[in-house]
């Protein structure tokens, strides 16, 4: 029975290095990961049609040490983003971010990459679909001021200057036919996006399913110069079971988010859409409402003041 044991511990704490076979290529090709998505996310015969971008969809890093290294740069340094953005970039792809960073570090880089791409769309959306509604707007007073000046249009159109300014940083390709909605084309182009990205996932997964070993390796080197080679692979099987099971979590929640988090956001917009004009004009009637209440105040004080001299010019003609 002691020797039983004695093996049993001995297997389990065994270095898997000494029974571990020649690490093979991965199974899954990004040339594969290429002709699903051009067979499906690209082909003409989707509503998403590459045409009705909003935005280029990102490209997806091989699993490879440099393609993902310099993926991470030219995400860090992307001009079609606000600046605010930038610095989240820089900060989550920050070298010593990534080199610690506990999961698969491959898709936290595409999961910044496509959640920059994702917040330029709905940017863009959220920019265009305002703008349509200020044209409507703008219309119906037009309509009803019939040419004369108005104090409304020269507000919708100080905000048409600063969304068009936005429109023109985040380097949108909207539709300038007026009759395709702008919801339309953000179902369109995220559900482009997100296909693109689904099976970038999908590539990654089933590569990370047969040969978490060459993965192994591969994440040693994201984001890091100077890997520790001693250090790459679990050295027990425990160790193992710990590496692939938080591996494999941080890729089933990405996931999960990925396919939550779009109807969400679409639904979101959706709202917006509603809820703007209302807003606009609402912010238009506030304004007015304390331009009133200023020039009320400067009335009142004045006539206070008149009433208060003439009440004294009168108590001193009494004495």
């Amino acid at each position: 029975m002691k020797k039983i044991f004695i093996s049993l511990v001995y297997i389990l704490f065994l270095p898997l290095s000494s029974y571990a076979q020649e690490e093979k290529e991965f199974n899954a090709t990004y040339e594969s990961y290429q002709n699903n998505v051009k067979k499906y996310c690209d082909t003409k015969d989707r509503p998403w049609a590459k045409k009705n971008a909003l935005i280029p969809i990102p490209q997806y890093p091989a699993l490879d040490t440099d393609a993902i290294n310099n993926q991470i740069e030219k995400t860090k340094n992307l001009n079609n983003v606000s600046n605010e953005e930038k610095r989240r970039l820089q900060e989550q792809l920050a070298q010593d971010r990534i080199a610690h960073f506990n999961g698969l570090k491959v898709v936290e880089v595409a999961r910044n990459q496509y959640r920059a791409a994702m917040n330029n769309v709905f940017g863009c959306a959220v920019v265009d679909g305002r703008l349509q509604i200020l044209d409507t707007l703008k219309k119906k007073i037009e309509s009803q001021t019939q040419g004369r000046n108005s104090e409304i249009n020269k507000k919708l159109d100080a905000e048409k200057d600063r969304l068009e300014r936005q429109r023109d940083k985040l380097q949108c390709n909207t539709s300038r036919n007026k009759q395709i909605p702008m919801s339309r084309q953000l179902v369109n182009s995220a559900s482009r996006q997100y296909c693109h990205y689904r099976y970038w996932l999908a590539y990654v997964d089933e590569n990370f399913q047969e040969n978490k070993h060459k993965l192994d390796t591969l994440e040693s080197t994201v984001g890091n110069q100077n890997p520790d080679t001693s250090k790459v692979h679990p050295r027990t099987i425990e160790g193992w079971r710990k590496s692939f099971i938080q591996q494999s979590n941080s890729l089933e929640k990405e996931i999960n988010r990925a396919d939550q988090t779009l109807p969400r956001a679409i639904q979101a917009f959706q709202d917006m859409q509603y809820s703007y004009p209302i807003h606009l004009m609402l912010v238009i009637i506030y304004d007015d409402f304390i331009r009133l209440r200023n020039n009320l105040s400067v009335y009142m004080n004045a006539s206070s003041q008149l009433y208060q001299k003439a009440y004294n010019a009168q108590d001193k003609n009494e004495r």
